[in-house]
């Protein structure tokens, strides 16, 4: 278990020991490498004792720090800009992930970096939302246009002139092709927290959603082939905010939206890598890789590409109800990739 792990198992469960170091020069850049490749930088660093931070390793932690800031502040003006625009058009509407989601599981805006602002509207109310955006003063790229994002992925990056790099993603699928998608997205939008930015109070998905989301995304990951780390810490993080009966309900709210079995994987899989307790569910679970290499999957996945388990594999793991889920995510996933080099569509 690398140092990264059993460090930031300090935040998640506070009975485990302190660290007292980074300890040998092997295991510290092993460490600062995942933290960085996997967005828990500044995490890690909080958990580092006071002496760590005159190490010269210690800058790393610093300039993430000051990006974190940075980035996410271009970000929150993004999401204050985006939501008053909505909320005069009346569209109902929720920001997910970022920093919004940052500051109800870590007290904070800047605890990780952030790219964009992901934003969930109701099928219904996507195109007009894009418009009005639009109209605001937003752009979308020409290749958002096509039937693969527009349709498969329901997804939309939409840019100001002062956004630089960063865009507002907006969404009406919270999945994409080739894994259980949620059956009833416009739930994600209930019961949202208000997280307050100056003077509005933004919404955001609850605690229980919140949990679905990061397994869904930590799943996705690994499919992609990226760190998942980030969204593991998410889960285990919401998981330990709240209660025995809301656990219980988010096994149900699973359950009814065909995601019991992603968010099982998501958590057994980020608890067995963290070394912390799995309150999702204590029923048994086969991995779909060795134990010797699940740090690798959710960390590095680069470091292991020979032994990645194959995608439908993944998908008869992560179905709830294979005999169905199983063709119908595989008959989206094929549609999905002919519409993605189909240039003319």
């Amino acid at each position: 278990m690398s140092l990264l792990c059993l460090n930031l198992a300090q935040l998640l469960d506070p009975g485990h020991a302190p660290k007292p170091s980074l300890g040998p020069q092997e295991n510290r850049e092993k460490s600062i490498d995942y933290a960085l490749k996997n967005k828990l930088g500044v995490l890690f660093a909080r958990t580092l004792p006071p002496y760590e931070h005159d190490a010269p390793h210690y800058k790393d932690f610093i300039s993430e720090t000051k990006t974190v800031a940075l980035t996410n502040s271009r970000i929150l003006h993004l999401v204050h800009k985006t939501h008053l625009t909505l909320e005069f058009a009346s569209i109902n509407h929720v920001f997910y992930k970022g920093p919004l989601q940052q500051k109800i599981l870590y007290g904070d805006f800047f605890s990780k970096k952030s790219v964009d602002a992901d934003l969930l509207v109701a099928r219904k109310d996507f195109s007009r939302a894009r418009e009005v955006l639009v109209a605001a003063g937003f752009s979308v790229p020409a290749e958002c246009h096509r039937l693969w994002w527009r349709l498969f992925l329901g997804e939309q990056h939409l840019f100001t002139d002062s956004s630089g790099p960063h865009s507002v993603d907006l969404h009406h699928r919270l999945q994409q092709p080739g894994s259980p998608a949620p059956r009833h997205v416009d739930r994600f939008m209930s019961n949202p927290v208000k997280v307050n930015l100056g003077s509005n109070s933004i919404p955001t998905p609850n605690t229980k959603y919140i949990a679905l989301i990061s397994a869904m995304n930590l799943v996705k990951a690994i499919y992609n082939r990226q760190p998942g780390g980030s969204y593991a810490m998410d889960l285990l993080t919401a998981l330990r905010q709240m209660s025995p009966p809301e656990i219980k309900a988010l096994q149900q709210e699973a359950r009814l939206q065909g995601l019991f079995n992603t968010t099982q994987f998501a958590a057994r899989l980020s608890a067995l890598v963290f070394g912390v307790s799995d309150l999702f569910s204590d029923a048994s679970l086969v991995l779909p890789v060795a134990e010797s290499k699940i740090e690798q999957l959710l960390l590095s996945p680069d470091e292991m590409l020979a032994d990645m388990p194959r995608r439908r594999t993944m998908l008869r793991v992560l179905s709830d109800h294979p005999a169905t889920d199983f063709p119908r995510e595989s008959a989206r996933w094929l549609a999905s990739e002919t519409a993605r080099i189909t240039p003319w569509l």
